[in-house]
């Protein structure tokens, strides 16, 4: 087969999985046929590949077999890619590195060439790259080297990102803080966009947003400004919220309400109603949780029944 077939065939085999599982059946092969051949793929090639074994991992594992070759060759050909080749290697290789941590030798000449390349990415490239970097720095720490320049290119064009391309900025900035302060430059720009797309977030993107906000508000009180707009869209979508979406909110609610947020009570009747009913299908984490929250709060009712339900777990845990 052909190199450019040989790519194609695999980029076409992660877009139809879900709708012709059969398809996975040709993967093995393929993945066989991209280690022989991975040294004389262009860039392109290389980059298509990998993005197309981080969507097919899970459902064939056998793709995993040509990553270490598509990560060497990424290293030697990286400096060819366009930043869109470049933003979809990195965000495989979060996908990839606990499957095939081999993966993560690409990571250092990724995160030099965006370094270098950041101004000519688009908004949406920008994010996939500061969510990858969160998601990597504790498996490969070279990554931070391009979070500096990802937080300037961000801040010029942040106005132009959807929902939940800032929704995963502000939570990489969160994730960031302490191993790349730079990352904090753009929180400010995060904040003021917020205000003006945050009633198109997703319950999962608010629940994010305000425990990014609660856990920046250290060190960029600017963040403060996003709250009442975040606490009042939460009040309005908590009963499309999961378990442990309300529990993250719940917790930034107690780390908040000694600061200026002020309308972060406005949405507490709205989560405690949802959490109470849900309580028994909670992760024993978000009980733990939710519990010391509501204590901090204030929410002593809340906080005995999410006890109660702990207590309840622990019973039968020990029958």
């Amino acid at each position: 087969m052909e190199l450019s077939s040989l790519s194609n065939c695999l980029w076409a085999a992660a877009k139809l999985q879900e709708a012709q599982p059969e398809v996975l059946k040709a993967v093995p092969s393929l993945a066989e046929g991209i280690v022989q051949k991975v040294e004389s793929m262009d860039p392109k090639a290389i980059s298509n590949c990998l993005w197309a074994a981080a969507k097919l991992h899970e459902s064939e594992p056998h793709v995993l077999e040509a990553v270490p070759s598509l990560a060497e060759g990424i290293v030697q050909k990286v400096e060819s890619m366009d930043p869109q080749a470049i933003s979809n290697c990195l965000w495989a290789a979060t996908c990839l590195h606990e499957s095939e941590p081999r993966v993560l030798q690409a990571v250092p000449s990724l995160a030099k060439c965006i370094a270098q390349k950041a101004e000519r990415m688009t908004s949406q490239q920008l994010s996939n790259c500061l969510w990858a970097a969160a998601k990597l720095q504790e498996a490969e720490p070279e990554v931070l080297q391009a979070v500096p320049s990802l937080a300037k290119c961000i801040v010029q064009k942040v106005a132009s990102m959807d929902p939940s391309s800032l929704s995963n900025c502000l939570w990489a900035a969160a994730k960031l803080q302490e191993a790349e302060p730079e990352v904090l430059k753009a929180v400010p720009s995060f904040a003021k966009c917020m205000l003006q797309k945050v009633e198109s977030m997703e319950p999962s993107s608010l629940s994010n947003c305000l425990w990014a906000a609660a856990t920046l508000q250290e060190a960029e009180p600017e963040v403060l400004k996003a709250v009442p707009s975040l606490a009042k869209c939460i009040a309005q979508e908590a009963e499309r919220m999961t378990s442990a979406q309300l529990s993250n909110c719940l917790w930034a609610a107690a780390r908040l309400h000694l600061s200026e947020a002020s309308d972060v009570p406005n949405f507490l009747p709205s989560i405690a109603s949802k959490i109470l009913r849900t309580a028994a299908a909670m992760a024993v984490r978000d009980l733990e949780a939710s519990a010391w929250a509501a204590r901090e709060l204030g929410e002593f009712d809340l906080e005995a029944a999410l006890q109660g339900e702990i207590a309840r777990r622990n019973v039968y845990s020990r029958l």
